[in-house]
């Protein structure tokens, strides 16, 4: 028996489909979609087990109509009053980049805030068909992988949270200096970063020279404030009179907590000099990504079959 695409393979055609202009039924973007990925009859006979109402349902459709739902989550297809499907704006932008694939981890990435939401409702209180389709579908040795990944990410970063608003102030804007050099700024050299908060400079944490003769720097505020104790404006208003006068039009200013919805507005409306806000959430995610406060225990291998191989054999 043929294996099936999974619901991620649904997304690219579907959103092909639908960035058309035109309002579509959700049967048909299915179906197309189904035909782009080159179904044959064999794989669109594959059903689920009977339901408690002996209703049995074709598996490429419950994929198929996954792929428009993260879709719609995302905001990159909406539902209107007629009934009928569309591409928003912005997912006729992502058809119109050609991506190669679009999956869960790139909707996550580029969308954060809608998935976060979805995917937090998802998971605190799955809808009756969810759990149907869950209980009949097993997860694939990908998924189970994917999602166990996902699961220790996440556990690492919550207990580096918990762990980097233990440290001392000095030892967090250490922290923050080799995190933004890690990143990639700086001149490349062991002088690239420095902490400066200890010198009274003016409110100044760090600094991140960008070239060998510090003639384009990124200056750094790091605030190791604890859960519920948010960044307010005056925070940020003090570290952009900080930077005034200083040989600098840049600056990012990273907590252990969160920034409040005043300060977040406020930083938008700056046009002296450009800013850069990052909270605790996003900053763990960073630590994690380039490798600082956290170390590789184990490192796996996930193969698949080489089907270009198998298919030059034949031709030799």
């Amino acid at each position: 028996m043929k294996e099936l695409p999974g619901y991620e393979e649904y997304m690219l055609p579907e959103i092909k489909c639908l960035a058309d202009g035109h309002g579509w039924q959700k049967m048909d973007v299915m179906k197309k979609a189904g035909d782009a990925l080159g179904l044959d009859d064999e794989q669109k006979a594959q059903f689920f087990e009977p339901d408690r109402n002996g209703h049995r349902a074709r598996k490429w459709l419950n994929a198929a109509g996954w792929g428009i739902t993260y879709l719609q989550r995302a905001g990159l297809v909406e539902k209107k009053a007629d009934g009928l499907f569309y591409a928003t704006a912005e997912g006729i932008k992502v058809a119109n980049d050609h991506p190669d694939t679009i999956t869960r981890k790139f909707l996550k990435e580029k969308y954060p805030d809608e998935m976060e939401d979805f995917l937090a409702r998802k998971t605190a209180k799955k809808a009756e068909s969810e759990k149907a389709a869950d209980a009949q579908r097993p997860e694939t040795p990908d998924e189970a992988l994917e999602n166990a990944w996902e699961a220790k990410e996440k556990d690492v970063c919550s207990q580096l949270l918990a762990r980097i608003r233990e440290i001392g102030p000095d030892e967090f804007e250490g922290l923050v200096v080799d995190l933004i050099t890690k990143m990639g700024y700086g001149d490349g050299t062991d002088k690239a970063g420095a902490v400066v908060g200890k010198s009274g400079d003016g409110g100044i944490d760090g600094v991140i020279k960008m070239d060998p003769l510090g003639l384009d720097l990124i200056y750094i505020q790091a605030k190791r404030y604890k859960d519920g104790n948010d960044v307010d404006p005056h925070a940020v208003r003090d570290f952009v009179g900080a930077m005034t006068g200083k040989p600098t039009k840049k600056g990012v200013f990273i907590t252990a907590s969160a920034f409040s919805r005043q300060a977040a507005d406020f930083a938008k409306t700056i046009t002296s000099v450009s800013i850069r806000l990052i909270d605790g959430s996003e900053l763990v995610e960073l630590l994690y990504k380039y490798g600082v406060g956290v170390q590789l225990k184990r490192d796996y291998k996930s193969m698949e079959i080489d089907d270009d191989y198998f298919e030059q054999l034949k031709n030799e």
